[in-house]
């Protein structure tokens, strides 16, 4: 008999981190939007729509397509169509935007890239949940990290290439030119500026350049490591010191249930507001840093790229401190922490000041998100993650669509990001009260749903031995010796897949079929303590149960799986 190993939920959860880092990429566009803005003649509202629907895509659409899925075929399928279109976007980005514009670069990288990155982002958020039932907020948290570890190691690579360093150089003395004229009250002439403050057409070609090679990376490096993902078995339990965490399989809110809960409102809205700051701050912290300091946005670029490290630190971190103090007292935190920062922030005009605030909001909006899972599976359980989390994302769908935009156009229209920062920190600290009134169920979690069985009679042939306690059985018999009663089976079964006999006689066998299960299972009873296995007739699959006399044992041969329908061998007892 062939043995497999038992997967190792470590190489898992960093199979989950990997495909993170290929989609964390999306929290780098700060770096595109200066080259954008100058190769285009584009305004800081059309860039950052961009960013906005690629959020909104990301969190509202993809995370719930992704988590309706993955419930129902699993977390591998989704995950690696979900970097296929975030990869695709990219490239398509690349190729398309110098001919079509902005309007392509919404569908292109906004809603195809966006819709994929959700949809890669759910499964591991959701599947390492179930393989570490005993520290949901430090695996959770190591997960969600590689997507703000991707931003960071983006934001070191991209900048450093020769084409795009260029490009962002000439933008930024584009921009600069233009706005001392503006001071001045003359009129800019782009004639008579100098090369450092000339965008070229090379310097488009490598800004496009960069999104196909981003996109073809993406495309590699996810498909590996999301091939490796799966779900832990039905039952399976987590060894720890002590004592033994077992996953929740039944027990859990349907989402059409968790939308009937208060906890499913106050769980949305807190991630709502939590990332509010963070993605604000995201989407232009060049622009913002430069607004406040005055200094120039190729200076301050760099040195944002190391600062969103933070980004991924405050995953596992509050993640990790969740799982001591409680999500409702991390979740307060982070809300109090973000507010004072944000206040200060906007009165600060030196640049480490300035980072070292923007540090904070970034550790505590990764905070959120590596909080939030376990929050999640503590107020509705596991069985639904999927989707009932991918639900909750859509708040991070909404803050991405709404606090950008709002923040670019405040910036156009004032000339400042200041004015917005105090704003923000009211919500935040008006929020506080939110993590103390969301209680865990008072009924506790549902658990699995029971359905009776339909039992039917199934009447076999049969062959007496009376020399020979025991029975046997036999399968591929002739299709009149079995029939099936009644006819509203949900699979039918034929004499030529499999029948029963005993060695006294006729063996009565009942046939039970439940409305929950999946493959359309069927399951045998008969007396006795028997085996677990697994019947393969034509296409179905079959679960046969307790398939052995208790006066003796016989001679038979099955194809037997495991609860998955993997792993196939050969048994013969």
């Amino acid at each position: 008999m062939r043995i497999v190993p038992k997967p190792n939920r470590w190489l898992i959860a960093g199979s989950g981190a990997m495909v993170m880092l290929t989609i964390g990429a999306i929290y780098s566009w700060a770096i595109f939007t200066q080259p954008l803005l100058v190769a285009y003649g584009w305004d800081l509202t059309t860039t950052t729509w961009t960013y906005a629907i690629a959020n909104f895509s990301l969190a509202a659409v993809g995370a719930v397509i992704g988590g309706f899925w993955q419930d129902k075929v699993g977390p591998r399928t989704v995950a690696m169509v979900g970097i296929a279109l975030w990869g695709s976007g990219n490239v398509f980005a690349g190729l398309g935007t110098p001919v079509f514009g902005a309007p392509w670069l919404y569908v292109s990288y906004g809603i195809l890239g966006g819709i994929g990155a959700g949809m890669a982002y759910i499964t591991p958020v959701s599947m390492v949940t179930k393989w570490f039932p005993d520290r949901k907020g430090l695996a959770g948290g190591l997960v969600v990290g590689g997507f703000g570890l991707g931003a960071f190691i983006y934001n070191q690579w991209i900048p450093r290439l020769r084409g795009f360093h260029a490009a962002a150089v000439h933008a930024d003395g584009f921009l600069a030119a233009r706005t001392a004229a503006k001071a001045a009250g003359t009129a800019f002439d782009p004639t008579r500026l100098t090369v450092a403050q000339t965008f070229t057409k090379a310097d488009i070609s490598a800004v496009m350049h960069v999104f196909i090679a981003s996109g073809l990376v993406f495309l590699i490096v996810g498909l590996i490591a999301a091939s490796l993902f799966r779900n832990p078995p039905d039952g399976y339990s987590a060894p720890c010191r002590g004592r033994t965490a077992v996953a929740s399989a039944g027990g859990g809110y349907s989402p059409s249930q968790a939308l009937a809960t208060p906890q499913f409102y106050l769980l949305w809205l807190q991630l709502f507001v939590n990332v509010i700051a963070g993605i604000t701050i995201i989407s232009n912290a060049v622009c913002i840093l430069s607004d406040l300091t005055k200094m120039s946005a190729a200076a301050i670029a760099p040195l944002f790229g190391l600062v969103t490290i933070f980004n991924a630190l405050g995953r596992p971190l509050w993640g990790a401190i969740s799982d001591r103090i409680g999500c409702n007292r991390t979740f307060a935190a982070l809300f109090v922490i973000q507010a004072v920062t944000l206040l200060l922030l906007a009165n600060v005009h030196e640049l480490m000041p300035a980072l070292a605030a923007v540090a904070v909001i970034l550790l505590c909006c990764g905070g959120g998100f590596g909080t939030m899972p376990s929050f999640n599976a503590a107020c509705l359980g596991t069985k639904f993650m999927g989707l009932n989390y991918g639900l909750i994302l859509s708040a991070w769908g909404c803050a991405g669509l709404i606090g950008p935009i709002v923040a670019a156009r405040a910036r156009d229209m004032t000339g400042s990001f200041a004015g917005m920062l105090p704003i923000i920190a009211a919500a935040l600290m008006l929020s506080v009260i939110l993590p103390f009134i969301t209680k865990r169920p008072a009924q506790g979690l549902p658990a699995a749903t029971t359905v009776a069985p339909r039992r039917y009679r199934l009447r076999g042939a049969h062959q007496r031995e009376p020399a020979r306690l025991g029975c046997w059985v036999a399968a591929a018999l002739a299709s009149s010796t079995l029939l099936l009663t009644p006819a509203t089976a949900k699979t039918p079964i034929h004499a030529a897949d499999a029948t029963v006999a005993s060695g006294y006689g006729r063996l009565p066998l009942a046939f039970e079929q439940n409305r929950g299960q999946t493959d359309s299972q069927v399951k045998f009873l008969a007396r006795g303590a028997g085996y677990a296995l697994f019947l393969t007739p034509s296409e179905a699959v079959f679960k046969i149960g307790a398939l052995q006399d208790a006066m003796g044992s016989g001679r038979f041969q099955f194809r037997m799986m495991d609860t998955h329908g993997r792993n196939e061998k050969e048994i013969e007892p």
